[in-house]
């Protein structure tokens, strides 16, 4: 899957765009005007691809050079993240400093745990997104839900929440993540789309692809604009291997002539700062790559592209060309960024950078304390001249030393007493790192000593996420662009039917077909404020015991709320009933409307026909065959059983039936969820009859006849619901 493809509808052929030649020759006219036009044209082309070649590369080089500065704080970090903490720029190399003789240096990595525990806080929970319909008609409640849908299947199929840790870890080191959403129009699956006539399953073509890309790939020309959507033109920078090349534009690779200048694998960013080796024998890496520049360009940033537009060269080469705009009909850049510290310019900062200096201070303390106890283990000593041979003394325990006779012993040399606040040095400098990253106890899982209410829990937690708020902002934005890209891209790209599968709410697994027409409108999307900030699972218990205990809630309701692993499958088990219930919602929901009209309308048409076919002068309501019909014909398409939790199911509905979603739906689904709680309330009725009935003694069906029942007798030793049967004379008024 190549990180370049995209739509080639409104892109140069590869053969227009390789007519380029380096060496101009002069143009020989053949004397066929016709013939001598398309010389010229070709001519102009050609210059023209070479001016934009220019440009392409021109602006790479102007971004690169002020990036530098900012990537060597990069690589500081990065450094220090791996645990190489005694380097320092020489000639703008990074290299680590030689230690002194006889110095002990010990590195105490705390800026590792303080970057897990960041990218953990950010990826801890799942920002909420849904979608806004653009206005309360029917259909576009449908378009919203639609959306939704696609989103969902969208974010469990590509791994949303892999992305999204990789560019988190990448804005905890360097302060900028990026997600790249684009359309991969060379992707082929089978199944996943029907053909429209034969519904039988058919090959689709192109895809969403989600990517998460480093900063050091990503490049923009003004520093001082913090929104990207705002910067003229972004630059994804990549290099690859000739093979790469090769296999995903053959075309280049057999243009006569063509000698690409190939670069190094550290072009864009040196991977031994990543702890990756791209060498061997400690020479210099070779230059096997090809520099990639794909440029998006906003209309109106250049005179070569006056609308806009995306151009990927290769070394000097326009491989893919599109002028007309971006070519996207959402009209942005395809990247989603996140920010950490903020700067005032586009590059924001990361904590790193302000841990730096407390960490080169751990590092010293701690390296000068054990300095200390290995020289009071083992002090040096004074010794007269010629009183031992200096050669045979070693730091050997119990040693045996040969004094010479009549010379003094060797004395240990008295060391200065060493300060009472150097021990208590680190503890500061640890709660400075604490202050400076927001990660104190309750942030690494830990409650303070003595503190056991949830309350003052939460409290301490909300203080820490406080200090976090503007990097979960901007991840919370970061999701909402991707959101929205994706289901502009949809509704862009998706040409046929596609299967939508995802797992919803009360892990309720939804299957359907989707297309461009089902997500007209849909693009406006929301992110719950808030979401993505980390809970504490302690804070969470203890408030909820709290609420049980003093019965605000009920303990089964609280159980739930708590949210605990481990009581995943009580959950489940207690739930059932009101997962079917939901379960029968969404399928009432879904039923298609035509179905149901013509149903109800056939079963009219038949009560209608009993009705005539009824004697005269002879009540057709009195014709059991009819009732039957009636009967039926009030019946819900969807079935209600003798096994079901009646209460739950009439709570579960009638909640449903008080939404708003509910409130869009057609009459027809709508007399269906009535004909379905009625079915549920008869259900009810007729057990609560069958348990008052055998309270008193007479069981059975309550339908049925009395006398049949075994009921107490009456004084006359008769059933006392006998009478109840007698014949009844209409023509007499009762006595």
């Amino acid at each position: 899957m190549s990180l370049f493809t995209t739509d080639q509808s409104n892109s140069r052929s590869m053969g227009s765009l390789f007519s380029k030649n380096k060496d101009k020759k002069p143009l020989i006219l053949s004397g066929d005007p016709e013939q001598d036009k398309q010389a010229l044209e070709a001519i102009k082309e050609s210059e023209r691809m070479q001016a934009i070649s220019d440009w392409t590369r021109k602006q790479y080089r102007l971004c690169k050079e002020q990036l530098e500065p900012i990537k060597r704080q990069w690589y500081m970090n990065m450094a220090f993240y791996n645990g190489d903490q005694y380097v320092d720029f020489v000639d703008g190399q990074l290299i680590t400093i030689p230690a002194p003789e006889r110095r002990i240096r010990l590195v105490i990595n705390r800026v590792k745990p303080v970057v897990r525990t960041e990218v953990s806080r950010l990826c801890s929970q799942k920002p909420s997104c849904s979608v806004v319909p653009a206005t309360n008609e029917s259909q576009d409640m449908e378009s919203a839900k639609a959306a939704e849908a696609v989103f969902e299947s969208l974010r469990q199929r590509l791994k949303l929440e892999r992305e999204l840790r990789k560019a988190a870890w990448w804005c905890s080191v360097t302060g900028n993540g990026y997600i790249k959403v684009y359309w991969d129009p060379s992707y082929e699956e089978e199944g996943r789309t029907i053909n429209p006539i034969t519904e039988e399953p058919e090959v689709i073509t192109g895809d969403h692809c989600w990517h998460s890309v480093s900063p050091f790939n990503v490049m923009v020309p003004d520093l001082l604009e913090e929104e990207i959507e705002e910067q003229p033109y972004v630059l994804n920078v990549f290099t690859k291997p000739m093979e790469w090349i090769s296999t995903h534009y053959p075309e280049l690779v057999k243009k006569e002539g063509w000698a690409p200048k190939t670069v190094t694998a550290s072009e864009i960013m040196e991977p031994k700062y990543l702890n990756v080796s791209n060498t061997s024998g400690g020479e210099k890496s070779t230059t096997n790559n090809c520099l990639i520049i794909e440029a998006w360009i906003k209309p109106g940033s250049s005179k070569l592209f006056p609308k806009g537009g995306r151009v990927v060269v290769i070394d000097e080469e326009v491989v893919d060309i599109q002028e007309d705009g971006l070519p996207y009909d959402h009209g942005q850049y395809p990247f989603s960024k996140i920010g950490a510290v903020q700067t005032g310019t586009f590059y924001c900062d990361s904590v790193i950078k302000d841990l730096i200096p407390v960490q080169r201070e751990i590092n010293r303390t701690r390296s000068q304390l054990v300095e200390a106890r290995n020289s009071m283990a083992k002090p040096g000593v004074f010794y007269r001249s010629n009183s031992i041979d200096p050669n045979k003394w070693t730091s050997a325990t119990a040693q045996l030393i040969e004094v010479k006779p009549g010379m003094e012993f060797p004395q240990p040399i008295p060391l200065p007493q060493m300060p009472n606040y150097v021990p208590q040095l680190e503890a500061g400098f640890l709660t400075d790192m604490e202050d400076i990253s927001g990660q104190h106890q309750i942030s690494k899982g830990s409650a303070p000593a003595g503190v056991t209410s949830g309350t003052a829990i939460q409290f301490l937690q909300e203080s820490d996420n406080s200090f976090m708020y503007t990097i979960h902002s901007s991840l919370e934005e970061c999701v909402q662009k991707i959101a929205s890209q994706s289901i502009q891209l949809a509704i862009q790209y998706w040409d046929s039917k596609r299967l939508v599968k995802y797992v919803g709410k009360n892990n309720t697994v939804s299957a359907k077909y989707l297309e461009q027409a089902d997500l007209k409108g849909a693009t406006d999307v929301r992110v719950e404020g808030g979401s993505s900030l980390p809970e504490s699972k302690a804070a969470r218990i203890a408030m909820f015991s709290d609420f049980m205990a003093r019965g605000y809630i009920p303990p089964d309701q609280g159980l739930k709320l708590m949210n605990m692993a481990s009581m995943s499958q009580y959950y489940e088990l207690m739930d059932v009933d009101e997962n079917q219930a939901i379960r029968e919602n969404i399928a009432m929901a879904e039923l298609p409307v035509e179905q149901v009209a013509m149903a109800r309308e056939q079963a009219n048409m038949m009560i209608q026909q009993k009705m005539m076919e009824a004697p005269m002068g002879i009540d057709p309501m009195a014709n059991p065959m009819t009732a039957q019909i009636m009967e039926a014909a009030n019946e819900p398409m969807l079935a209600v059983h003798e096994w079901d939790n009646h209460d739950v199911h009439l709570q579960v509905h009638e909640r449903h039936m008080k939404s708003q979603e509910y409130e869009e739906y057609p009459d027809e689904i709508k007399q269906e969820f009535e004909l379905h709680r009625q079915a549920h309330k008869d259900a009810q009725f007729r057990q609560m009859s069958e348990d008052i009935f055998k309270q008193l003694g007479m069981g059975g069906d309550p339908n049925a006849d009395p006398n049949q029942q075994g009921g107490p007798p009456n004084e006359d030793g008769n059933n006392q619901f006998s009478d109840l049967n007698s014949p009844v004379d209409t023509a007499q008024p009762p006595q």
